[in-house]
């Protein structure tokens, strides 16, 4: 598991690719599309809340993946935002002690690793979960 990183992201962008989605080619997707809510509804909350647990444990590795433009201060990871056009360090932040992360310039927020992940490939929560659940080696729920 030393390629977490680079396998957190690909996990993000494969797993919404094989739900049918279309990528914007940079493993992204586009902001208007629609999820699925079958996938969603067959996950059950132990399962993300054990995807959440663990991508936590791995917040140090994980985050800097999701977000490879920020820097560590204390217990927090400030980075760009990388959905808009944000040109400096500082409104967007992530708590890796307790996974939450906001943007403080447009009020965009969240309470644990799978969300961030979910905003910042532009996918549902239920395809972050996934995504992150396969790059840690969790067994991925259909």
């Amino acid at each position: 598991m030393a390629a977490l990183p680079v396998a957190t992201v690909n996990a993000l962008a494969r797993h919404a690719l094989q739900r049918g989605r279309a990528s914007n080619g940079a493993g992204m997707l586009n902001r208007s599309e629609k999820c699925s809510a079958s996938a969603s509804e067959t996950r059950g909350p132990l399962w993300f809340a054990s995807v959440s647990e663990r991508a936590l444990g791995r917040a140090n590795t994980i985050v800097p993946a999701l977000l490879p433009d920020g820097r560590r201060e204390g217990r927090e990871w400030v980075a760009r935002n990388p959905r808009r056009a944000d040109r400096s360090l500082g409104s967007f932040k992530v708590n890796l002690a307790t996974g939450r992360w906001s943007d403080f310039a447009t009020g965009d927020k969240g309470g644990d690793l799978i969300s961030l992940a979910a905003y910042v490939a532009g996918c549902s929560q239920s395809d972050a979960a996934a995504g992150l659940a396969d790059a840690l080696g969790l067994a991925v729920q259909p």
